[in-house]
């Protein structure tokens, strides 16, 4: 069942400076944080915001945060390692952590080790396997392998969602005691998407004209639960690349143009960047360039939070 969003221009309720500044102490006490400020420089591109949204370019921006932690991962796909940088709030201060060869970014979205082995020549089949308690034969109930796995997503520590092919591609919820249930069939044009919650993601397209084409939009991004629920949660005249659900509904989302959208607290932001961590229900971190912003759904402010040495692609919280 689509779910259908406001649309853009809508204008966001301005709120007295003075009331701000009392929900930043109340803020503040319920939260444990510590109100600092600074300036965000005007020479920044800040992308389009249709919405007309409050930023806060030339003036001083306060804002109240809770203690944390938070990493930073920036590819750097020509090196033997990709970056890790450590910001800490609300001090905002950055650091630059050292890390081992062959390191990638992909290990801030999961702790997870499980791979595929391929099918053996000998007949057996493919082994969803961590090289310890997951040793997984990945074949349907009437004994046939599975063919073309790959791993969709990690709702939970038990379970993983794989995507396979028999007469049509299947979405599979792999259990670690050995337990294979089919949860949904995957429509021919359409691939997985990587997320962080416990859903599996999925993108519709149309192929491109030559074999060696690139897909294109449009496209209608597909969510799946572990019970096997389907929703069609965005459609889009361009392809989706990446999807970052936030909590109750809330979701960003990026397409092969560079745009990006986020929805949540009933607004709609489009604009470009990459987003990175939702910290709630209502706000989201989003990368420009060496910048990274926080973007707050109920008044659509997009504010500058910190820059770093090098564009991230990747944040969670530690």
């Amino acid at each position: 069942m689509s779910r259908k969003h406001k649309h853009d221009g809508e204008e966001p309720r301005k709120i007295p400076q003075a009331t701000r500044w009392i929900w930043a102490l109340i803020l503040s006490i319920l939260a444990g944080g510590a109100s600092y400020s600074y300036q965000v420089s005007p020479s920044l591109g800040l992308g389009t915001l249709t919405s007309s949204p409050v930023v806060n370019s030339t003036s001083t921006i306060s804002m109240t945060l809770a203690t944390s932690t938070i990493q930073f991962g920036v590819s750097a796909p020509k090196g033997d390692r990709d970056q890790l940088y450590v910001l800490s709030l609300p001090s905002k201060s950055v650091e630059v952590k050292t890390v081992q060869k062959g390191w990638r970014v992909d290990a801030l979205k999961t702790t997870q080790t499980l791979h595929i082995v391929p099918a053996s020549p000998d007949g057996e089949p493919p082994i969803l396997t961590d090289g310890g308690d997951w040793n997984i034969p990945l074949r349907s109930a009437n004994g046939e392998a599975y063919l073309e796995p790959r791993i969709a997503g990690y709702p939970d520590k038990l379970h993983v969602y794989v995507m396979a092919r028999t007469d049509v591609n299947k979405l599979l919820l792999v259990s670690r005691t050995g337990e294979i249930r089919s949860l949904y069939d995957v429509p021919e044009n359409a691939m997985p998407l990587p997320s962080s919650d416990d859903h599996a993601w999925f993108v519709t397209f149309i192929p491109g004209e030559g074999i060696e084409s690139d897909p294109v939009g449009p496209s209608k991004l597909i969510r799946v639960s572990l019970s096997g629920i389907q929703d069609t949660i965005a459609e889009d005249s361009h392809l989706v690349t990446s999807v970052a659900p936030g909590l109750n509904g809330a979701l960003a989302y990026r397409t092969d143009n560079g745009d990006t959208v986020v929805t949540g607290s009933g607004k709609r932001w489009n604009g470009n960047g990459v987003p990175l961590l939702w910290l709630d229900e209502h706000r989201v971190l989003v990368a420009q360039g060496l910048g990274v912003f926080l973007l707050d759904m109920r008044t659509l402010s997009f504010d500058l939070l910190v820059e770093l040495p090098a564009a991230p692609s990747v944040a969670s919280v530690l």
